[in-house]
């Protein structure tokens, strides 16, 4: 996993060396404790810390990126890519 990109109060963070199950394990445990801070990286390049506070009813959204080099990134490319292609010309639409 190349990183996960967090969707927050209509901004866009990252998180980087984690899983995607323990993120959103850490955001049930929030949720589940009445809040919590969830450390997160804003901005590109130049890491500068954020946190973000999670708790009931927040607002999250999370989207793995995977390292395109990867076996995973290169699973997730040609799923998509065999989603993508017709299996028959009856899948086609005509013109």
């Amino acid at each position: 996993m190349k990183r996960i990109d967090v969707y927050y109060d209509g901004r866009v963070y990252s998180v980087g060396q984690q899983e995607l199950a323990d993120i959103q394990q850490s955001i049930v445990d929030a949720q589940t404790r009445g809040g919590a801070w969830l450390l997160v990286n804003d901005g590109e390049g130049t890491r500068r810390d954020a946190y973000l506070w999670i708790g009931p009813g927040a607002s999250i959204a999370l989207v793995p990126i995977p390292d395109e080099s990867s076996a995973e990134g290169m699973e997730e490319k040609d799923a998509y890519a065999s989603a993508q292609t017709p299996t028959s010309t009856a899948d086609v639409p005509s013109r």
